[in-house]
């Protein structure tokens, strides 16, 4: 499996906990977190009872006016994109 590489104390953490291998619990985390991706892709939300929510937002195409060297005014387009959202459960909010 690839990608950015996730704290590995985390996964040591939850496999001392657990009783499990850490690249057993590693191996489940990463794979979890593309099936969430893949949920998010199709539009849909995955909820986690006690934990939270994620779900991808759509942004839409906007236009910001900045300042450049010598005070001119710039105008930049922010492009539309998709952007993943997480709300935690109230129980998380602390």
């Amino acid at each position: 499996m690839s990608g950015p590489r996730v704290n590995d104390e985390v996964f040591r953490r939850v496999a001392e906990r657990s009783g499990y291998d850490a690249e057993i619990v590693r191996d489940v985390a990463l794979r979890a977190i593309e099936e969430i991706t893949k949920i998010m892709v199709k539009g849909e939300a995955a909820r986690f009872d006690g934990f939270g929510m994620f779900w991808a937002r759509r942004r839409v195409q906007t236009f910001r006016k900045v300042v450049v060297v010598g005070g001119a005014r710039q105008t930049v387009v922010i492009r539309a994109s998709v952007v993943p959202v997480f709300r935690p459960n109230k129980k998380t909010q602390g």
